[in-house]
């Protein structure tokens, strides 16, 4: 087990695509049950970090851990375990295309509870459709749902086994305003649940409240990691940019 304050942990990590190295002895620590937002530009690695932090990717040096367990080296029914207990929401949804939202949501409940019986997972998914208001889609593939839905059912997949942990890529980039206040009344609540949240983003904008840590990224560098009025009040050039540009943007879209 870990301590609370290094809940999941990367520790000196390196990884890179093609040669191109695009994370280099980076270290980040992430406290259990905290709200922690990766807040960066295109290109700054935030996204590459969760799916290191998920086991998506693994490290080329250094090593990743998950309350206590370095993910590279879990057995196959460690991973499955682990997996059960964190939920990924993807930017694009990532649902598969020729199953339809009942179908793709059904996929993690066969994987970690194949003990239900088809009516109750039946009944899981309606409940969960029902919560992100898209139970009108249930039998619809991901082609006929607008983007919006798509990400909503996308939020649905990722909360079906009840995760402790949620790593969230930008997850309230492009959504509506009235599905903008649902997720951040689910975000919220599962905060208060006690669920350990990794949020990914553009914009602090409305994810500020919730955040108990932020960490700002830049080319797979971390710059600044600390509360959001230590944030406020850095003096680096990237975080006073990234924060002037992210207001800036905020007042533009209002207008």
């Amino acid at each position: 087990m870990s301590s609370d304050a290094s809940f999941l942990s990367l520790n000196s990590v390196t990884f890179g695509q093609e040669s191109r190295l695009l994370i280099q002895h980076f270290s980040l620590a992430i406290a259990r049950s905290g709200f922690t937002v990766l807040f960066g530009g295109t290109g700054s690695g935030k996204t590459l970090v969760m799916k290191l932090l998920a086991g998506i990717y693994h490290p080329h040096e250094g090593e990743v851990l998950v309350d206590g367990m370095v993910v590279g080296n879990l057995t196959p029914a460690e991973s499955t375990r682990l997996k059960r207990r964190m939920g990924f929401v993807f930017q694009d949804a990532a649902l598969i295309s020729n199953l339809s939202i009942r179908e793709n949501l059904m996929l993690p409940l066969n994987q970690h509870l194949p003990d239900l019986t088809i009516e109750e997972k039946t009944d899981q998914i309606k409940n969960m459709l029902t919560r992100f208001g898209i139970i009108q889609s249930i039998d619809r593939r991901p082609a006929d749902l607008s983007l919006t839905q798509r990400r909503l059912a996308g939020w649905a997949r990722a909360l079906m086994t009840g995760p402790d942990i949620l790593l969230a890529d930008d997850p309230l980039t492009g959504i509506d305003p009235v599905n903008r206040k649902r997720l951040m009344m689910e975000l919220a609540s599962l905060k208060a649940s006690g669920t350990t949240v990794v949020c990914a983003t553009q914009s602090l904008i409305g994810l500020d409240e919730l955040a108990d840590k932020i960490a700002v990224l830049d080319h797979g560098t971390l710059i600044d990691f600390g509360s959001l009025d230590d944030i406020h009040d850095s003096t680096h050039a990237i975080t006073t940019r990234l924060l002037a540009d992210d207001r800036q943007t905020h007042m533009i879209n209002r207008t």
